[in-house]
């Protein structure tokens, strides 16, 4: 039972990863004007990306400001989640 509850939370971390990863593309392509805000579909991505993403990101956003503009929210969080994943494996090895 342990070792099945730790391959969940591997799962749900990678599909988190997807998520920020996601996000990130999505902010860039409105960013630059890809994808137009007025859009309905792409309005409701963004929504539904920050309800998703923001209660992660949050925390690390108090903690680190941006950096000539940049947020590195993203980029702290992911890393952070490979390194969880990377500790659960191993955890999983030894078993």
């Amino acid at each position: 039972m342990f070792y099945q509850t730790l391959m969940f939370i591997q799962w749900i971390m990678g599909v988190y990863i997807w998520l920020l990863g996601l996000n990130a593309l999505l902010t860039w392509l409105v960013h630059f004007k890809i994808l137009d805000t007025r859009s309905y579909a792409v309005n409701v991505l963004r929504d539904l990306f920050y309800k998703l993403t923001d209660p992660l990101l949050r925390p690390i956003r108090k903690r680190i400001p941006n950096i000539g503009g940049l947020d590195f929210s993203m980029v702290i969080a992911i890393f952070f989640l490979i390194l969880m994943q990377d500790v659960i494996h191993i955890v999983i090895n030894n078993l």
